[in-house]
């Protein structure tokens, strides 16, 4: 593992994880104003669960991630 970088590399992986985690939970707490808003927070809410690993039942997944796409296509309607 050393050998081919696998340290380094999930150490990067890790990071930005942790980044992307701590924008979400910026984003979170603002209220939508505009669709666009709403579209940006669905859209960070939906990272938060289905990237995480947090929703398992890969129905579920699939409908939080077709709602999202209807958020989406209206906030840019």
């Amino acid at each position: 593992r050393e050998e081919v970088g696998y340290h380094a590399a999930w150490a990067l992986w890790s990071a930005t994880y942790d980044e992307l985690a701590a924008l979400a939970d910026q984003i979170s707490p603002h209220p939508a104003s505009t669709s666009s808003n709403l579209a940006v927070r669905f859209a960070a809410l939906q990272w938060l669960l289905l990237d995480d690993g947090a929703v398992v039942d890969q129905q579920a997944a699939r409908q939080v991630r077709a709602f999202g796409r209807e958020i989406a296509r209206l906030a840019t309607a």
